[in-house]
């Protein structure tokens, strides 16, 4: 990727409708666990495949959790590389139940551009 970061049109969801947000999830306790424990990692990766329809095994990279926001169903925040150009993931990206389209958002100098 190149230096870019990727947002996404929010559909019906109980709050952001209609409204641009960083690729984001929640950690599931029944799913997102590797050997018996919680891994944010995995929820992560697990989040951005069901947002954007990309492969988790194959084309994500590098990882960094930000934090973990709430107690019943934490909130993740990351930042991660994924390993393919923005309009490579623009022609395999399918409209999924939570985003209705992706942009991408690049910082030049003092200037934020949202294409």
């Amino acid at each position: 990727m190149e230096d870019k970061w990727i947002i996404g049109r929010r559909l019906k969801t109980y709050d952001f409708e209609g409204q641009y947000t960083l690729l984001a999830g929640y950690m599931d306790p029944d799913k997102d666990l590797v050997n018996s424990k919680p891994d944010p990692f995995f929820a992560i990766k697990r989040e951005i495949e069901e947002e954007t329809g990309i492969n988790k095994n194959r084309d994500i990279g590098n990882i960094t959790c930000l934090g973990l926001d709430g107690i019943d169903q934490p909130y993740l925040a990351f930042s991660t590389q994924l390993k393919m150009s923005y309009n490579e993931l623009i022609s395999i990206y399918r409209r999924k139940k939570s985003l209705k389209s992706l942009r991408h958002i690049s910082m030049k100098g003092d200037l934020l551009k949202i294409s």
